[in-house]
């Protein structure tokens, strides 16, 4: 008897030592593990793109602080009425639970406090057993012991379910009202609130009537426990409710895929979850149209798809980038990113062969010959209004983009000049030797993408300076001299003369 004292005794103190142990050790890495959606914004903190998480959810966290204290209220009312009373769990509402199931002889309530919900969200137990009720009522305990109220409602409302693989406030209320959840009213915040109850049964898409129903039993059950005022009750009751079913945007799917390609495995600049980008989104909207309006008009000559590149030479920024008119268009293979697609330049190369020719010695002033004549392997260069225009000066022929003075040009510099001077304007990819290309590099041999095309003609508007564009705001691209400040300003000054044409 008295060895089995000892044991007993002996076992109380293990168990008391190893519940010491449990709640005394707590990492709040825990509450950062949840993995977001990324949501990338224009300049201006639009919304361009949302990005599933790695679960395959729409999830963003906000601070407490950030969502409307209707949301909370009436979080904690439908809830946990008790919430800021208990310590994790709520006796009376176990009670009350235990008498419901032995009535009903089946489980009809869990009595889950709102910190019960949130040990199951972190401990992701999905099946309802006994054991996971008991493990998730211990962690309640600890949570109750290592955070306050404000926190564990904060990590409860961002990791509530609201349908539509929607995870947490801030995503259910862009999704369902084009809010932010600070911004929510008192009607919207129930409807909302009610949702996590049942996502599937108060799914507002599909049954609407349904939370239309229990939004007004709980309206009725607040009033009658005085949880909510008699103005609060008629002003709520009387207001009608608007979903405004926000789906995801696709502004600029084709630059939000090329950022994430430059940029794999690093870590981005901004806040968590969110990514500042340097497009306008009004302008990327107005570009979009006015290239499906080109198209339009090009539809007698078979032209199928465009791009767009614009970049603000004040900060070298990219503010529109369409790689297609049409994301989703199959017969036009629209997922394609034309912008940074391998086509034939024609003849934008031009204005770097000229650019070279000034660093060479030669000046806007010198006389070169567009005048039919033979190239090695009997080709012969022609304009393309098949007229020959006699000697020229460099400025009218650039200005008018004949072929003939180009290809003399490339034929003095010689290839192997020219395509070096491209690759370092950003080319690199016209790597075969300088006799693939021949002369007729002037002429729109080699392919070039248009997105490196327009960041190398903005070498002219910084003095013959090729600055790398950026893609992510207050990001600075690095600088590289191509051509003398001089040289760059007359090829700027030709092209921009309505005289020399």
């Amino acid at each position: 008897l008295r060895l089995s004292k000892k044991r007993v005794l002996f076992g109380f103190v293990l168990v008391v030592i190893a519940h010491l142990v449990y709640f005394s050790v707590f990492s709040r890495q825990i509450l950062e593990e949840s993995p977001e959606s990324v949501q990338y914004l224009d300049r201006h903190g639009a919304p361009l793109r949302t990005r599933l998480s790695a679960d395959e959810t729409y999830m963003q966290k906000v601070p407490i602080s950030g969502i409307s204290p209707h949301f909370l209220r009436a979080c904690v009312l439908i809830e946990d009425r008790h919430f800021y009373k208990h310590i994790g769990i709520s006796f009376t509402s176990v009670f009350r639970a235990l008498f419901q199931n032995i009535r009903e002889r089946k489980i009809k309530s869990g009595a889950s406090t709102i910190t019960m919900q949130l040990a199951k969200l972190l401990k992701r137990n999905r099946s309802r057993t006994i054991w996971n009720k008991i493990s998730e009522a211990y962690y309640a305990l600890k949570l109750e012991l290592h955070l306050t109220k404000s926190e564990i409602l904060e990590a409860y409302i961002n990791r509530l379910p609201f349908g539509n693989m929607i995870y947490g406030i801030q995503a259910a209320s862009r999704y369902y009202f084009n809010k932010n959840p600070r911004d929510l009213s008192l009607n919207q915040a129930i409807y909302l609130a009610l949702i996590p109850k049942s996502p599937t049964l108060y799914n507002p898409i599909k049954h609407l009537s349904t939370l239309k129903i229990r939004k007004k039993w709980i309206l009725n059950a607040f009033r009658k426990k005085s949880l909510i005022s008699e103005d609060e009750y008629q002003r709520v009751l009387s207001e009608g409710i608007c979903f405004s079913w926000r789906h995801n945007p696709m502004i600029a799917p084709h630059f939000i895929e090329k950022i994430e390609s430059e940029t794999a495995g690093a870590a981005l600049p901004g806040k968590r979850g969110k990514i500042t980008t340097t497009i306008d989104r009004q302008i990327q909207i107005e570009a979009r149209g006015i290239l499906s309006e080109a198209l339009d008009r090009l539809q007698p000559y078979q032209v199928k798809s465009g791009a767009i590149v614009i970049i603000d030479n004040r900060d070298q920024s990219v503010i529109a980038f369409i790689g297609s008119p049409d994301y989703f268009n199959s017969k036009s293979s629209g997922f394609i990113n034309y912008a940074d697609a391998l086509r034939q330049p024609g003849s934008t190369l031009k204005p770097f062969i000229y650019a070279l020719a000034l660093e060479r010695g030669w000046t806007l002033s010198d006389i070169v010959p567009d005048i039919r004549f033979p190239a090695r392997g009997g080709f012969f260069p022609s304009n393309h209004d098949g007229q020959e225009h006699g000697p020229l000066r460099l400025r009218p022929a650039l200005a008018n983009s004949f072929n003939i003075p180009a290809f003399y040009l490339a034929m003095k510099l010689t290839p192997a000049m020219i395509i070096d001077r491209l690759q370092k304007l950003g080319f690199d990819y016209l790597n075969q030797a300088s006799g693939f290309y021949g002369e007729t590099i002037a002429l729109g041999a080699g392919e070039v993408k248009l997105f490196d095309l327009t960041v190398a003609y903005s070498v002219f508007a910084h003095g013959g300076k090729l600055i790398r564009p950026t893609l992510l705001k207050d990001i600075r691209g690095h600088s590289t001299r191509i051509f003398s400040e001089s040289s760059a300003y007359l090829i700027w000054h030709s092209l921009a003369d309505p005289n020399a044409r």
